[in-house]
């Protein structure tokens, strides 16, 4: 069930890409369900992306798990009616989350555009694809991430709306997306103007 909720999730991000790549450059819509031809390399795309995203805050959870369970003290909270756990070590908890949270937000970034590059190079597997993702992010993270974060009052909008505004947001989202990607391919020299379909035999 997960693979194929993946599946479906790589598919239609990488149909939406080819379809606003087209638009950004001013080319034709026919590529726009091509997304199908690139499962395969998606899929794997989609769950390397996730792992790294997550892995940091999964990480901090397994360890206040295991912090929890070998020093709740027992005797402690039968007396007083309170849970003392963590030791004298308690208050990294706050510091740990944080940087869970700075470190799966950098790799969300230097991730952003990784679809892109599998529509665009199809000789690249899903994990050379990540490889060059964050070739292409390098030393761009602060520029990207205050781009996303431009979009902040977008998104309260949205909210604010209940959704009603996401159909005339993220048109110009994902074309303004596709437009920065081929920025960042022109100045990392990757960038491909004449966009490429992948092969019937895709690779994983």
């Amino acid at each position: 069930m997960g693979f194929a909720v993946l599946t479906v999730i790589g598919v239609v991000a990488v149909s939406y890409r080819i379809f606003h790549l087209n638009i950004a450059r001013g080319k034709s819509q026919e590529a726009r369900y091509g997304g199908f031809k690139y499962f395969r390399r998606s899929l794997s795309v989609s769950l390397w992306k996730l792992l790294m995203c997550l892995i940091p805050i999964l990480l901090f959870l397994i360890y206040f798990i295991i912090d929890f369970i070998f020093n709740y003290d027992s005797e402690f909270s039968n007396l007083y009616g309170q849970h003392n756990f963590g030791g004298s070590e308690r208050y990294l908890y706050p510091i740990f989350l944080v940087l869970a949270i700075i470190i799966s937000i950098i790799f969300a970034v230097k991730l952003f555009y990784v679809y892109y590059l599998v529509i665009e190079h199809p000789e690249l597997s899903g994990r050379d694809c990540i490889k060059e993702s964050f070739k292409l992010t390098k030393g761009q993270f602060f520029h990207l991430l205050g781009y996303q974060l431009s979009f902040i009052f977008w998104y309260i909008g949205i909210i604010l709306t209940l959704g009603i505004l996401y159909l005339k947001f993220m048109p110009y989202k994902r074309t303004a997306d596709a437009m920065v990607y081929m920025a960042l391919a022109e100045k990392k020299g990757t960038g491909n103007t004449d966009m490429k379909i992948a092969p019937t035999v895709d690779k994983a």
